[in-house]
């Protein structure tokens, strides 16, 4: 599955029967539509959560189904163990450890995945002017990479985040 992203909605690319079925995720209602081609899929998306929007604002009833902040997690023994441990051993509810546990690794996913996602990382540093400069970065390896200065003050920009953030805790 290929996941999609626009005003807070994601939804689901799958294929089935030589096409591309697109689903609105995490919503009470099933809204879908199909395109052919992968380079359709961004744009059917946005036009599909733009018309269910609007017609939920025409119902008058909210879009988004709520996350009640409850779910069960299935886990083998042994984890579950270690976790209630670790939890103890630290002054802590495991209800409150998992939360911890969630929520680092949550951060570190997005971090990694704005790393990789030019358009948004440089929105996030605000950085558009600089996408045809460049700068050479040597590596460990052999080989030498070359890496745009925008990338590059993303990798700045989270390491130091990184940095403030293990200093306050």
């Amino acid at each position: 599955m290929t996941a999609l992203k626009y005003k807070d909605f994601q939804g689901s690319v799958e294929f089935e029967d030589g096409h591309l079925i697109i689903q609105i995720l995490h919503i009470d209602d099933f809204v879908t539509t199909e395109v052919i081609s992968a380079a359709e899929a961004q744009a059917a998306f946005e036009e599909l959560v733009d018309d269910y929007v609007e017609t939920c604002k025409q119902l008058g009833k909210q879009p988004c189904r709520p996350f009640k902040g409850t779910f069960n997690i299935r886990t083998n023994p042994e984890l579950h163990r270690r976790i209630a441990m670790a939890a103890v051993d630290i002054g802590e509810t495991m209800n409150a450890w998992v939360t911890v546990a969630l929520e680092e690794r949550v951060e570190r996913q997005r971090a990694r995945k704005v790393m990789f996602d030019r358009r948004y990382a440089l929105r996030v540093i605000g950085a558009e002017s600089v996408q045809q400069s460049y700068t050479q970065v040597e590596t460990d390896r052999p080989q030498t990479k070359v890496v745009g200065l925008a990338e590059a003050r993303v990798r700045a920009h989270f390491a130091q985040t990184a940095r403030s953030k293990r200093i306050a805790h």
